[in-house]
C-alpha cells in the first residue's frame, strides 16, 4: 500500500486541510478522496489534490452551481 496525502483546497488553491491515507493504487486515492469530499463543504471546500510523495496524482476543482 501506498502513503497519500489529500489536502483540500479553497477558491484561491490554498490548503484548507490534510488527510493522510493509504490506498493500492491511485485510483483508489482518488476515488477515497471523492468519497469525501461532499462532507467538507463547511470548510468552503473547492476541490482537492492527491499527492504521493512528492508526486501529484490528482487535482479535481468542485464545480460551483449556476
Amino acid at each position: 500500500m501506498a502513503g497519500y496525502r489529500i489536502y483540500w483546497l479553497n477558491r484561491d488553491n490554498r490548503i484548507l486541510a490534510r488527510l493522510e491515507i493509504d490506498e493500492p493504487t491511485d485510483a483508489a486515492a482518488i476515488e477515497n478522496a471523492r468519497s469525501i469530499l461532499p462532507s467538507e463543504r463547511d470548510m468552503a471546500c473547492a476541490g482537492f489534490e492527491v499527492w504521493e510523495r512528492s508526486r501529484l496524482v490528482h487535482r479535481e476543482k468542485r464545480v460551483s452551481p449556476s
